[in-house]
């Protein structure tokens, strides 16, 4: 690797596989950078879906009558965001248990879930 003036040089093929390898870096650091961004957002969705699914279930433990078994949906304003709720209520193999699953998407259909949740009700 002499230079034409004798010293110590690169060649333009060393300097261009040098840039190669170095944009092959970047691009595999900024598609990882991306990815982070969104499993953060979805992360933090799924938190608040968390946190709107358990109010769900705490007012039904509130209701001074047993809820009986069906579905009820409603919505629901968290952090800004219209959060939308089904719960399905159904006889659990214990008589004096009701099972409720409460499923919460971003959308009024439900078509898109963040989770469902389940949880027990005793009878009061």
């Amino acid at each position: 690797m002499k230079c034409a003036r004798g010293g110590a040089g690169f060649t333009l093929l060393e300097v261009m596989v040098a840039l190669l390898v170095v944009a092959l870096a970047l691009a595999a650091l900024v598609g990882t950078a991306g990815r982070s961004a969104t499993d953060t957002a979805h992360l933090r969705d799924r938190t608040v879906a968390g946190w709107v699914a358990q109010n769900v279930i705490t007012d039904l433990r509130l209701e001074p009558e047993w809820p009986a078994p069906g579905r009820r949906r409603g919505q629901a304003v968290m952090l800004g965001r219209t959060w939308f709720w089904e719960a399905r209520i159904v006889p659990a193999a214990d008589t004096a248990l009701r099972q409720v699953e409460v499923a919460v998407a971003r959308d009024a259909a439900l078509e898109d879930p963040m989770g469902q949740w389940v949880t027990y009700l005793g009878a009061p």
